[in-house]
């Protein structure tokens, strides 16, 4: 099988909507957080599982402008810094990750959402 490649740059490109995961849907896919550990006093990384998915490497951040989660990342050859995949979380969603990670962090078991 072969795949089309279409080269062609469109600076056109329409705006997608890109929908947010809630902490609803995190909670009803059984959404836990493990393995959480501290890497610098702003930042701890984490494991996410929902569903049938685990997304590693993910990152609580703590920045000026409030407190995140991110995607794990890998360096790619050009130095440059590439999400190795992305998750939209809404902000209830967002909070409650942290949440379940600062609660994985202290105790050092997983932690629900």
């Amino acid at each position: 099988m072969a795949f089309a490649v279409n080269n062609c740059k469109n600076d056109a490109a329409p705006e997608v909507v890109k929908p947010k995961v809630t902490v609803e849907e995190l909670r009803a896919a059984g959404a836990s957080v493990s393995r959480a550990r501290q890497m610098s006093d702003k930042v701890i990384v984490f494991n996410l599982r929902f569903g049938c998915v685990d997304l590693y490497s993910m990152r609580a951040i703590s920045s000026d402008k409030g407190d995140f989660v991110a995607a794990g990342q890998t360096k790619g050859r050009d130095g440059k810094w590439y999400d190795n995949y992305r998750i939209y979380l809404d902000k209830g969603a967002n909070d409650a990750i942290i949440k379940a990670v600062l609660s994985c962090l202290e105790t050092g078991s997983i932690t629900k959402v």
